[in-house]
């Protein structure tokens, strides 16, 4: 979010000179029953003590978002220093969440998308193929930002989402899925939500891998990924011009997510799962994309999954189509 320069008040020779300083002024005009507020103004210059301080500090909390000591006003003084300590204070939580606000827009039934194995949002390439009154919602993995380690099991992880997907959505029902293993997550997710008595309309699963896979398969995958993948991700990453601290997140993230996804022994959900395959997979003998296989996503989804298949191949998506396909899927969820 970038503050936005508001028009000035006329009563004021100093006024508020972005977002924040406007909103925190008119809080402060409102308690203390004044007409203006310049940017130096010290709250208890203008009348202020701990009765009105402490309206002022709850009325923040519903504007802002954040809960604030009351001990800021006095540490703060003025208007401008106040809001700038709300700012980053707002800044820090916003960098710590998940939550990837995609399209917040929009008078539909917003979906949440769960990140690939990258761990980043990823919503871009299918959002502009939505509905535009659809609002779309990313989840980005927890360590992409370096600030936290990332999730090594699932239900710490889910957990986590759950508590971002509530905070724009806090009653059912949901719209979830996921790319490739953020399919595999989405339907943890809605495997929790409906163990709660939440109601979920749609888990979309992109081409997500089959839950179980031979141990012997793991340790191929692990030892390839150590010797060679690894580096051809760098390799990549450093193409596109990311910066080395953001790539080593990111590789950091993939093993974390690599953990997840093999350590998880899904239980039988009793909800129905609309999964969406890339057509050129079978040809490729890419079974661990196919959900009907033995031990395969069918074996899992207690009410039936449905296959739409879109032009591709695993890590090659025809967007378009895909995007297209799963904004049919959407509308018929709001008929």
């Amino acid at each position: 979010m970038t503050w936005t320069l508001d028009q000035p008040s006329p009563n004021s020779s100093d006024p508020p000179q972005n977002e924040a300083e406007e909103q925190l002024a008119q809080i402060w005009q409102q308690v203390l029953g004044i007409e203006s507020v310049n940017r130096t103004d010290n709250f208890f210059e203008l009348g202020g003590n701990s009765l009105k301080g402490a309206i002022v500090v709850t009325e923040i909390e519903k504007v802002f978002g954040q809960q604030i000591p009351l001990a800021s006003l006095t540490e703060a003084k003025t208007l401008e220093k106040l809001a700038h300590q709300i700012v980053q204070k707002y800044w820090q939580k916003v960098r710590s969440r998940s939550l990837v606000f995609a399209r917040p827009e929009g008078s539909k039934r917003p979906l949440f998308l769960v990140h690939a194995i990258g761990g980043r949002g990823g919503t871009a390439n299918l959002v502009r193929y939505l509905d535009p009154q659809r609002p779309v919602y990313g989840l980005q993995a927890v360590g992409i930002d370096g600030e936290k380690a990332p999730h090594t099991s699932i239900q710490p992880m889910v957990e986590h989402y759950i508590q971002e997907i509530q905070t724009v959505q806090p009653q059912d029902p949901y719209l979830l899925g996921g790319r490739c293993i953020g399919g595999n997550i989405a339907l943890e997710i809605a495997q929790q939500l409906t163990r709660r008595g939440e109601q979920v309309l749609l888990v979309a699963m992109l081409d997500s891998p089959n839950p179980l896979i031979a141990a012997g398969q793991k340790n191929q995958q692990w030892n390839h990924w150590q010797s060679l993948a690894k580096e051809r991700k760098r390799e990549n990453f450093q193409k596109q011009g990311l910066s080395p601290h953001l790539i080593e997140n990111i590789l950091n993230v993939f093993e974390a997510n690599w953990q997840v996804i093999m350590s998880h022994y899904p239980k039988i959900y009793s909800g129905r799962v609309v999964y969406f395959s890339a057509a050129e997979n079978q040809a490729l003998g890419l079974t661990w994309f196919d959900p009907m296989q033995p031990q395969g996503w069918n074996d899992f989804v207690a009410g039936g999954i449905e296959i739409i298949k879109f032009p591709g191949k695993h890590g090659g998506f025809n967007f378009q189509v895909l995007g297209e396909k799963l904004n049919a899927c959407l509308e018929q969820m709001d008929l």
